[in-house]
């Protein structure tokens, strides 16, 4: 079952264009030299058998076998990438969260912001810590960032998001930030 997320003004799925970009970026850290686990390569939940179980146990799931994943792998850092979605269809921009409990992150958002937004042209508006009600980034043992790389519900970055070397650009630039961020360490 896919878990679609937000549709855009002009149709876009989020999951779509989240699953695009991901791939992406862990084609460009690999040939940077740098190891990737994704915790989803398909649009497909990783739940397993989800006759007669609600969505929010499907979604419960499907979350904590993320989260498996994560502690399995021995990994530095996770990152979660999404895409945002406002009322207001003149909102626009990147928003990034840090993960609250590994404050070093703070530092690692703000390069990736700095970068997508030069790389990119997209405004910069927030880099902020994670809700405490955000599971994946809550519950995560390694330092997390989640990037929100635009506004589906905004028509012209909805455009911007559904072409492919956009999608390169951001993966391109988040990849370049972390490979920065770890150098500068």
């Amino acid at each position: 079952m896919p878990d679609g997320g937000a549709v855009g003004v002009g149709g876009s799925v989020e999951q779509k264009i989240n699953l695009e970009i991901s791939h992406k970026l862990s084609e460009v850290l690999r040939a940077k030299g740098i190891k990737t686990v994704m915790t989803r390569v398909t649009e497909d939940c990783i739940c397993t058998d989800m006759e007669g179980k609600s969505i929010r146990q499907i979604k419960r799931e499907d979350m904590n076998k993320r989260l498996d994943i994560i502690k399995q792998s021995n990994a530095d850092l996770f990152v979660s990438i999404h895409m945002n979605y406002f009322t207001d269809s003149d909102v626009d921009g990147l928003r990034l969260f840090y993960d609250a409990k590994h404050k070093e992150t703070l530092k690692l958002a703000e390069f990736i912001q700095e970068r997508m937004s030069e790389v990119t042209g997209a405004g910069m508006y927030a880099v902020k810590a994670s809700e405490p009600s955000l599971f994946l980034m809550k519950n995560t043992p390694v330092p997390a960032v989640l990037i929100e790389c635009g506004f589906l519900s905004n028509p012209e970055e909805e455009k911007k998001l559904n072409d492919d070397e956009y999608r390169s650009r951001i993966a391109w630039s988040i990849a370049d930030a972390i490979e920065k961020y770890y150098q500068s360490m």
